[in-house]
């Protein structure tokens, strides 16, 4: 069993583990951060991106997606990439139901 340790700012909003299982993206208040998984427990990477109040994250079923989503903003991320293919930028949010 592994704890990790959050700053009093980085308080996750959600979690998603990579379907491969050596990722985990995590959102949080001021954006997503990727860690790695390692026997020690998960590691964090040098890999984020800005996105105010990241309240979703799911990577597709095969991994080779990542999508992350707050009231106003959807990015789909390349993981394998790392990088930004798309960003949906919505004027009034969205309501899940």
């Amino acid at each position: 069993m592994w704890e990790v340790n959050f700053g009093v700012n980085d308080e996750p909003n959600s979690v998603d583990v990579h379907p491969l299982t050596f990722n985990v993206a995590i959102g949080f208040k001021e954006g997503l951060k990727l860690f790695t998984i390692s026997s020690e427990g998960l590691k964090p990477t040098t890999i984020q991106f800005p996105m105010k109040n990241c309240s979703s994250v799911r990577y597709s079923k095969f991994g080779h997606k990542l999508i992350a989503g707050s009231s106003n903003q959807i990015i789909i991320i390349n993981p394998y990439e790392q990088k930004i293919t798309h960003s949906i930028q919505l004027s009034s949010g969205y309501n899940v139901k």
